[in-house]
Parts: C-alpha cells; sequence; structure tokens
C-alpha cells in the first residue's frame, strides 16, 4: 500500500514538472514568436527607409549635372561681365588663400574682391605684406599700388584703368590744327614749346610727347 502511494506521488510529481516544462516551452515559443514579429516589422521599416534614401540618392545625382550646367553657365557669364567690366582677374589660378577656396561667395575671378581682401587682412589682421599678397596671387608693389589707390579713391581705385593713350582725346582737330599752323610758321618749336602754348591757349594739360606721337600720325597721313 505504501508502495502505491509512492509511485503515485512519483507520477504526480512528473506531471506537475511536465506541465511546467510545457508551459514554459509555450512561453518560449511565444516569446520567440512576438520577437520575430517585432523584429520583421522593424525589418521592414528599416528596408522601406533605406529604399527612399537610395530613391533620393539617385534623383539627385541625375540632376546634379544639370544643376553643374546651370552653376557653370552663371560662373561663365559673371567672368563674361568681368571681363567686360575690365576686372576680371587674368590669374585666377595663383590665388590660394583658403577664402576663395572654401566659399562661393569669394570669387578667384573677381580682381577687385581679390585686392579688397589681401588690403582688408594686412590692415585688420596685421598679416606680413609679402606673405598677403603671394596667398592672393599677387605682388608686393601690386599691394602697394592698391593700397594707395584704396586710400585715394576708395573701392573704385580699385578697379584697374583702362589701358591706352589717356590724354589723346585732349588733342582735338582745334588743337591739333593750331599745332600744325604754329610748327609751319616757326619749324624750329619742340614739343615742350608747343605743349606750353596748348596750356596758354587752350588751358589744356598735354604732355609732350602724347603732341610728338599725334603730330607723327599726322605727318604719315600726309
Amino acid at each position: 500500500m505504501a508502495s502505491l502511494t509512492v509511485k503515485r506521488m512519483m507520477s504526480d510529481r512528473k506531471r506537475t514538472h511536465l506541465i511546467k516544462f510545457q508551459d514554459w516551452q509555450n512561453g518560449v515559443v511565444q516569446y520567440a514568436n512576438e520577437y520575430r514579429q517585432y523584429y520583421s516589422g522593424w525589418e521592414e521599416k528599416f528596408l522601406t527607409v533605406s529604399a527612399r534614401c537610395i530613391s533620393f540618392t539617385l534623383q539627385s545625382a541625375a540632376l546634379s549635372p544639370e544643376i553643374m550646367m546651370s552653376t557653370e553657365k552663371r560662373n561663365e557669364e559673371k567672368r563674361q561681365t568681368l571681363r567686360l567690366q575690365g576686372t576680371l582677374n587674368p590669374r585666377p589660378q595663383a590665388v590660394t588663400h583658403e577664402l576663395f577656396q572654401e566659399s562661393d561667395f569669394f570669387d578667384p575671378n573677381d580682381l577687385v574682391q581679390v585686392k579688397y581682401e589681401m588690403l582688408r587682412q594686412v590692415q585688420s589682421e596685421s598679416r606680413p605684406v609679402s606673405q598677403s599678397a603671394k596667398a592672393f596671387g599677387l605682388s608686393r608693389p601690386s599691394f602697394y599700388q592698391a593700397q594707395a589707390a584704396l586710400a585715394q579713391a576708395g573701392l573704385a581705385g580699385l578697379v584697374p584703368q583702362k589701358r591706352g593713350p589717356k590724354e589723346g582725346h585732349k588733342l582735338t582737330a582745334a588743337v591739333m590744327e593750331f599745332l600744325l599752323a604754329a610748327r609751319a610758321k616757326e619749324p624750329s618749336l619742340n614739343t615742350q614749346q608747343l605743349a606750353e602754348m596748348v596750356a596758354q591757349n587752350f588751358q589744356l594739360r598735354v604732355h609732350p610727347r602724347s603732341i610728338e606721337r599725334q603730330l607723327r600720325r599726322e605727318k604719315k597721313r600726309r
């Protein structure tokens, strides 16, 4: 009788352990399913976001040539304007300062802007003249010329002067007629004396060399 009771007790314990094990197993399976379901949804979201990012990147890459062409067109139009104004820097590649390498605002093709920044850094930041001039692709004499021009005329002084005869427009037809008549009447008159006569009669200051060049042109025409 006692042996039967013991067997029943052992059987009940096994059954209890088996039920607990089955409950634990069911719990593990449920947890695994929930885990798989949760991360499956996360994976789908991740793939969706990744696909959108890739699509945006591909669209940007497709548009970038058009953007680059538009930017290059604007840059070329600006260079043409600078060329017409006489402010196009003939050596933009010589400008190595970081401001003109890292910013779209600073343009190494704009000679006025290059000169002004060179002068500003020496004046405001106490940079050495030779170092600043080299960084902005200019020489020491160019620095001092720009400095004097800025002090005398402001920013307008940094605009390069147009090349060509500066006094030829003073020698009008009336002035030249007067000079030719004076030289014909007295051939010994030199250009310095002629320049003085122009100053007295026309209130114009003309360099003797300008008179000499113009007289030579008139002689060739005759």
